[in-house]
């Protein structure tokens, strides 16, 4: 299976749309992807409902058999980098994962996991190198780095829900993780990626019903 979706190399660490300053009752988060074969295309995913749109593909996200989680650790044992950046789409009609990969010497890899069956399916190395602007300046440690699994597991533990995105803030070292459950249930959450602190937490029931709270 060819690599026909990828997150997108430009905005592979741009990341976060919204975040807890939002409106109450606003969708979770969105991180762009781009649907490409060599060349960018400009297809963008949006989390809406229960389902995520890539290329006009609708992805039922109660309906995956491997998580974000999974998707993570199976990105990161494939090229020991760390993990920044998570989103579900659709690869010629099979839900996917998107993942962007950070090295020590901050360059970017992109992995495809297949999300109906653990196994990766496409890997692209040194596909663009970030500046550490990107990752909250000059005092950046990439030794102190989390990674998104470590922001999806601790939002995890808010939450039933069902991870569809999440990923590195540009400019900040804050994660951000969207999440469904079954019932409708939207919880966005803000994780430090580098202690791991919970920042934020914001909920928003099937009925619009929005409740927000810091971290510790």
């Amino acid at each position: 299976m060819r690599h026909h979706t990828l997150v997108s190399v430009g905005l592979a660490l741009c990341l976060l749309a919204g975040g807890l300053s939002g409106a109450a009752g606003a969708d979770t988060p969105s991180i762009a992807t781009e649907a490409t074969e060599r060349q960018p295309s400009n297809v963008a995913a949006q989390q809406g409902g229960e389902t995520t749109t890539t290329q006009g593909e609708q992805v039922n996200a109660s309906a995956l058999n491997v998580s974000a989680l999974d998707a993570v650790e199976l990105a990161q044992n494939r090229t020991g980098e760390k993990a920044v950046v998570v989103t579900l789409g659709s690869q010629d009609g099979t839900p996917v994962y998107n993942l962007s990969l950070l090295a020590e010497n901050l360059s970017v890899s992109t992995v495809t996991v297949d999300a109906t069956d653990p196994r990766v399916t496409a890997v692209e190395r040194n596909v663009t190198v970030v500046s550490q602007q990107f990752l909250g300046g000059a005092a950046f440690d990439y030794a102190e780095l989390r990674t998104v699994g470590d922001a999806i597991r601790l939002a995890a533990n808010e939450t039933n829900g069902s991870v569809v995105n999440a990923g590195i803030k540009r400019g900040e070292l804050v994660y951000g993780v969207a999440l469904r459950s079954p019932d409708g249930t939207r919880t966005q959450a803000l994780v430090a990626a580098t202690d791991g602190a919970l920042l934020g937490l914001r909920t928003a029931s099937a009925t619009n019903a929005t409740t927000t709270t810091g971290g510790a």
